[in-house]
């Protein structure tokens, strides 16, 4: 999924936090990335 999809994601369901989990990580801490939009 590429960056600036993920911030429309973001964007139109208000959220201005989210977290993308990838399941097939070698390990589980390298599978989430944390997405901010805007000012928290």
């Amino acid at each position: 999924m590429r960056s600036q999809l993920r911030l429309t994601w973001l964007r139109l369901s208000g959220m201005k936090l989210g977290y993308l989990l990838i399941f097939g990580a070698p390990l589980m801490k390298d599978g989430i990335t944390r997405i901010i939009h805007g000012q928290l």
